[in-house]
């Protein structure tokens, strides 16, 4: 009997005792495997995928911190004088009064004059001023808070970071503005006391 014979011989027999075919379970059998090996093959590309991935996310991350902290130490190009800083908190409805500003000094000295309001507690005006200039700036009428920080200008790194001290100083007397008021601020010769500016903040001393 030949191995054709003896295939046929027992398929014959599986099926007058109702079994399944050998073929036909070789078949299933071999699907199963076929199955088993793409869903490994799944699998793999899947934690292939995701160990790409996960550095790639950290790198970035990484990145964007350090992008962060060197920006806060790099400096930025100080703005003309009279340049001027506007809060959400101002309103530019108002009337308004002149405020001149005069720095001694040489360009390479930078002012940064922050005008805070009394009646609402907030910062509204900031103004930029260079050593040795005299500067006429609108502003709203109101009790205003004086603040100044200056420093070199090269070193200046935004309102965010001032020119890196940690310290600023604070005009004793507050200024009155009313639509009259024409007059100057001699921000050197003006009495004030030492502030103290918010340490790693990232504020200034801006509210």
């Amino acid at each position: 009997m030949g191995l054709d014979d003896r295939d046929y011989m027992r398929e014959r027999y599986r099926r007058r005792q109702g079994l399944a075919s050998g073929r036909r379970s070789a078949r299933l059998a071999s699907g199963r495997g076929e199955i088993s090996r793409f869903g490994s093959a799944l699998v793999r590309a899947l934690l292939i995928g995701c160990l790409a991935i996960v550095p790639l996310l950290l790198v970035k991350v990484y990145s964007g911190v350090l992008t962060a902290q060197l920006q806060s130490l790099m400096p930025v190009p100080f703005p003309k004088s009279g340049s001027v800083y506007v809060t959400k908190a101002a309103d530019l409805q108002r009337r308004q009064g002149l405020l001149r500003l005069k720095a001694s000094g040489n360009l390479a000295t930078g002012y940064f004059v922050i005008l805070h309001e009394s009646e609402v507690g907030k910062d509204v005006l900031g103004v930029y001023l260079h050593g040795g200039d005299n500067i006429a700036v609108p502003v709203p009428v109101g009790h205003y808070r004086v603040r100044i920080a200056n420093g070199n200008v090269g070193l200046w790194r935004g309102i965010e970071h001032l020119f890196g001290s940690t310290t600023a100083r604070e005009l004793l007397a507050p200024i009155r503005v009313t639509a009259a008021t024409d007059r100057t601020l001699d921000l050197e010769a003006s009495i004030g006391r030492t502030l103290q500016l918010k340490h790693n903040s990232n504020a200034g001393f801006l509210d």
